[in-house]
């Protein structure tokens, strides 16, 4: 009776010990799939924005056109007009990336998962006769994540060049 009790007793532990390490683990993948969730929409929004840049012109640091940044620290606002000649903003606002396209209201690019702590866009080539295609380095960065136990923290940084020739 007592090497039953004993036998129970360590299958118990042996069990609990079993059951520890598998909750751990499934902790474990779900922080890594909602870090995975919120870097993926970060790409997203960084394809977005290079995509609308590349196929733009008239970039500009402010609502004046042909205004450079290229050097300092850069400016938290991109205008530019993109290819349906429409005029559109990129912002950094509550942490979070916005696009504006005509006026309208803006749009948060960014899910709440993902705080941006800089953006900077670096606006080169623009003036005329400069003999330098027009080009926008963008930088940022920011944490990524749910809660601070799972959240990530990235630096990312691109370089646009308009696809239309400068001439």
């Amino acid at each position: 009776m007592v090497e039953i009790l004993v036998s129970v007793a360590i299958f118990t532990v042996v069990m609990l010990v079993a059951l520890g390490a598998l909750l751990s683990i499934l902790g474990a993948n779900k922080k890594a799939q909602a870090l995975k969730t919120a870097i993926n929409n970060m790409n997203f929004a960084m394809e977005s924005m290079t995509r609308t840049i590349r196929t733009g012109f008239d970039y500009s640091c402010d609502a004046a056109p042909e205004t450079e940044c290229a050097g300092g620290s850069g400016s938290t606002d991109m205008y530019l007009t993109n290819s349906d000649n429409l005029p559109v903003v990129f912002r950094l606002n509550n942490n979070r990336i916005e696009r504006q396209v005509n006026g309208a209201a803006f749009v948060p690019l960014t899910s709440p998962d993902i705080t941006i702590g800089n953006l900077q866009f670096f606006v080169d080539g623009v003036v005329e006769d400069d003999e330098i295609q027009p080009r926008v380095l963008i930088l940022l960065t920011g944490t990524a994540g749910v809660s601070a136990t799972a959240s990530t923290t990235f630096t990312m940084q691109t370089l646009v060049t308009q696809r239309l020739i400068d001439r």
